[in-house]
Order: structure tokens, then sequence, then C-alpha cells
């Protein structure tokens, strides 16, 4: 009964929790896209190991500020406690080396990097143009993600066999 259509006024938490929202739409484009937010559709996010260790190193960051922040209601309660386990599950997978080994046969780098562009609009010639874009830095995102993958394979961090295979079929 207290949730009126009058707007929230945005507490700390909100701001952090919009801040995120803010920095994986610019860290992984193709959530962005998934999500509705079309500002960054001309491009990939990095898939590089680089690029996997800066959106951990965000996580963290956005994790301290968090777990710093005090909620104001109930809401703020909810919101602190649901990102908090978002973004120590981000961080568990990146230091249990996820990220080196993401191959699996319905959502890894390998599909979303053809899926997204079902989810981008093509209305206008200004749309294919952004498309357009995105394809051009294609060949930049999956050398990202080559170079991830090798260098699970050198520090002897793979998929299963088994998922490879298929990703294989499906490509």
């Amino acid at each position: 009964d207290r949730m009126t259509d009058a707007a929230r006024t945005p507490t700390p938490i909100d701001t952090i929790a919009d801040a995120w929202v803010d920095t994986l739409a610019e860290l992984e484009p193709s959530l962005a896209t998934y999500i509705g937010r079309f500002e960054h559709n001309d491009r990939f996010g990095d898939y590089s190991p680089a690029g996997r260790a800066r959106l951990a190193e965000e996580a963290r960051r956005t994790l301290a500020a968090l777990e710093a922040a005090r909620p104001l209601d109930d809401i703020d309660a909810v919101t602190q406690q649901d990102l908090v386990a978002e973004l120590q599950l981000e961080l568990d997978l990146h230091e249990t080396q996820w990220d080196l080994r993401d191959i699996n046969v319905i959502a890894s780098p390998a599909q979303n990097v053809r899926a997204v562009f079902d989810l981008m609009p093509t209305d206008s010639v200004d749309d294919w143009g952004v498309i357009a874009a995105r394809l051009g830095a294609l060949p930049t995102a999956l050398a990202g993600y080559i170079e991830t993958l090798r260098e699970g394979i050198a520090r002897g961090v793979v998929p299963a066999r088994r998922q490879v295979t298929e990703v294989v079929t499906q490509i």
C-alpha cells in the first residue's frame, strides 16, 4: 500500500544500483541491448582477460560502496540484498576463472555475439548503420574472447569437451 505512482526520491542505495546498471551497459553492451538500452549498440564488450578483470574491479568497487550504505527503507533493503548477491556471484565466478572457460550451448559469448543482433532496432537507415558498426566490432570482440579461452587453456582451466563440440556445431 505504501507504493504509489509518485516518483521515488532516489536514496544512496538507489544511486549505487543505478550506477551499476550504467556500468554494466558500458562494459557489457550486449547486455545493455537485452535490457533495452541502446546507447552502446555499436560495439561489444571487451571479452579479453583485461576486459573481464575490469568488470570484476567495477563489481568490487560497487560492492564496497553498497556494503557501506545503510538502507533507508524496505525497498533499499531488498535492493541492497539482491545487488550484493549479484555482485558477489560475479566476483565468485571471476575468482573461479569462469571467464577462462565460458563456453556453453545456451549463453556464452559464442552465442551472445550473434543473438544480440536479433534485438537491435532495424526501422531506419541509422539503425542499420549501428548494426554495421557493431558488425565491424565483431572481429575485435572475438579476438578478445579467443584470447581469454587461450589463457584458460594455458592455465589448465578449460570447458567440458562436450560443450566445445556442441558450440562448434552451433557455429
